[in-house]
């Protein structure tokens, strides 16, 4: 009887190990899977795929090519400019493919670095569009308003010059002294 009683101790003992090296072999195929798993980091949808299922890629091979269904415009802006943008603030969107339409915006983010070639810095508009029409590569203008005042002319700071700004009157050109 005690021989028994050990062998059933001894085959517990044994069950117990494939069982822990199976969990073992499972957690490292989970782990091989999760990293062999590829998500985007945002919403969308697949326009256009350039591999098929199971196949064997390499790494910063392009997969697809994914469309945002975020409804954000990149708003590209002058240096001048950059420093007075906040998050939050309020926009205007106009597209080229939509004529004279007017999209209300909100400054949601401003990236801290301008483009090398360009010095323009970019901020993210989220866009009130409807579905399906805030499309890829769009191009158009935005309005960030910094600040309001009414019953004012406003001239950009670069057109004043020793207090002065020139302006067109009666089809001549004259200079003007101006008061800020």
């Amino acid at each position: 009887m005690r021989i028994a009683v050990q062998q059933r101790q001894a085959e517990e003992a044994e069950n117990d190990r494939n069982l822990a090296a199976l969990k073992n072999t499972l957690e490292t195929a989970k782990r091989k899977q999760e990293k062999m798993t590829i998500k985007a980091p945002f919403d969308g949808v697949i326009a256009e795929a350039f591999v098929h299922v199971k196949a064997l890629v390499t790494a910063k091979q392009s997969l697809a090519t994914i469309i945002s269904t975020d409804r954000t415009v990149w708003a590209k802006i002058d240096e001048e400019n950059f420093s007075k943008v906040q998050i939050g603030q309020k926009a205007k969107v106009s597209f080229l493919g939509y004529a004279e339409e007017l999209f209300e915006a909100t400054v949601i983010k401003k990236l801290p670095t301008a483009e090398p070639g360009t010095q323009r810095y970019t901020a993210q508009l989220k866009v009130e569009i409807g579905d399906g029409r805030l499309l890829p590569n769009l191009t158009g203008d935005a309005a960030i308003y910094i600040d309001e005042h009414r019953d004012v002319i406003l001239v950009p700071k670069r057109a004043i010059k020793d207090g002065t700004v020139f302006v067109v009157a009666d089809n001549r050109v004259r200079q003007q002294r101006i008061e800020l």
